[in-house]
């Protein structure tokens, strides 16, 4: 009987003078960032995507490449982000005041053209 007491006093302590902790409050504030997301496309190829290219964050240190598809994903704090979109061979492009907001997310679109390079050599100056 002195258990039995001793067991419904102890639960009955616990959970009504125990700290009370809730989880939810605890992780609520784990995820407030909102993801970037966009599409990379080559402009003088009909819009391919193009793969590997580099997007890279101003002033952070996040970067990230796009997929087998052309797509990228971040995940960013919120805030105004600057952007530099590069691909060897192709025009580095900046897209500036891309706004980022809590658990929302922000899609992009961008294409980027081919360098044009002045070509001097001729046949003549190889001989």
């Amino acid at each position: 009987m002195r258990l039995l007491v001793l067991l419904f006093v102890f639960f009955f302590s616990l959970t009504f003078y125990g700290q009370s902790f809730k989880v939810d409050s605890f992780f609520a504030k784990a995820n407030q960032n909102g993801i970037l997301k966009g599409l990379i496309l080559d402009e003088d190829n009909n819009n391919e995507p193009l793969v590997f290219a580099e997007i890279i964050v101003k002033n952070s240190e996040s970067k990230t490449e796009t997929a087998m598809d052309g797509t990228f994903k971040i995940s960013l704090k919120p805030g105004i982000y600057n952007l530099e979109v590069r691909f060897i061979g192709y025009k580095t492009i900046e897209i500036n005041n891309v706004k980022v907001t809590p658990n929302n997310t922000t899609n992009i679109k961008q294409s980027l053209p081919v360098l044009k390079v002045a070509s001097s050599i001729s046949i003549a100056s190889l001989q």
